[in-house]
């Protein structure tokens, strides 16, 4: 998984799971930085979402990265 993020100059893998224990074992852990993202239906852009409390989502660096602190932005649509 890290291989080809690597290959594609990515610097971290994000992944979004209520449940850990397999994830973990592939060195992804949880966060706490809020996660931000644009809310769409039906093809209209209803605005900016935010989540308050992300405790889905999980983060695996890439090649060393360090991982910032703050909001994270996904930078689209949420799937």
């Amino acid at each position: 998984m890290t291989d080809y993020a690597a290959r594609c100059a990515v610097d971290f893998v994000l992944l979004f799971a209520a449940e850990d224990s397999l994830y973990r074992r592939h060195h992804l852990e949880r966060v706490d930085n809020p996660p931000t993202w644009v809310k769409i239906h039906d093809l209209h852009t209803l605005g900016v979402a935010r989540a308050v409390t992300p405790y889905e989502l999980m983060v695996r660096p890439v090649d060393g990265a360090v991982r910032p602190s703050g909001e994270i932005d996904l930078l689209g649509h949420f799937f």
